[in-house]
């Protein structure tokens, strides 16, 4: 993974970069983003105060990753 001044910076698009590889939702798993991605950086102790940012692009996981307490900065609009 990434890291700024020490800290992670995980990449969220269709997959997670992390320094343990790819994070990848299981097959056949088709729930939202905004309850996959969440987990998938939960399980390997991504954490809001331990990640300086996150870069976003889908709105609905902007605002999910704010709520989540993560500084996210989104890329480009993405309502779907």
């Amino acid at each position: 993974m990434a890291q700024y001044h020490g800290k992670p910076c995980a990449i969220c698009d269709t997959t997670v970069d992390t320094w343990k590889g790819r994070l990848m939702r299981k097959n056949g798993d088709k729930r939202h983003d905004t309850k996959v991605k969440p987990e998938l950086l939960l399980d390997v102790g991504i954490l809001p105060e331990n990640t300086l940012f996150i870069l976003e692009y889908r709105n609905s996981m902007v605002k999910k990753w704010r709520e989540l307490g993560y500084r996210c900065l989104q890329v480009q609009d993405g309502d779907f």
